[in-house]
């Protein structure tokens, strides 16, 4: 019998901190609680990681700044339930020698692909 391979799933997000269309630590705060909530259904937390690529936010959203329910979520489920989660800072600086856009999208999902550990890339 072949051995079984322990696959590791990369859940790659590219976000920017900036007021465009509402909150955006809300809709990040979403998208990893969603993540969270769909790979602990699946039984997926112990071979996933998230990768979110901060991408020319003038204040990223690791800093003290950012809104109280996003720490909360940060120190709360996703990491109780050991689903890793690592954020990748592309400061203003280095975004715009790749693009003019504000988020680039194509670009940031490359930066996270080129920092994910898994097998999968999703």
């Amino acid at each position: 019998p072949m051995p079984t391979i322990r696959v590791l799933w990369s859940w790659l997000l590219a976000a920017r901190n900036d007021k465009y269309q509402g909150n955006p630590q809300e809709r990040l705060a979403t998208s990893l609680a969603v993540l969270e909530r769909g790979t602990a259904e699946h039984a997926l937390v112990e071979e996933s990681e998230i990768v979110v690529v901060d991408w020319n936010s003038k204040q990223p959203f690791y800093r003290a700044g950012c809104d109280a329910p996003f720490h909360t979520l940060l120190r709360g489920p996703l990491f109780e339930n050991r689903l890793p989660i690592r954020f990748v800072v592309v400061s203003p600086e280095v975004a715009a020698k790749h693009c003019q856009e504000t988020l680039c999208e194509v670009h940031a999902l490359n930066v996270a692909a080129r920092n994910s550990r898994g097998d999968m890339l999703l």
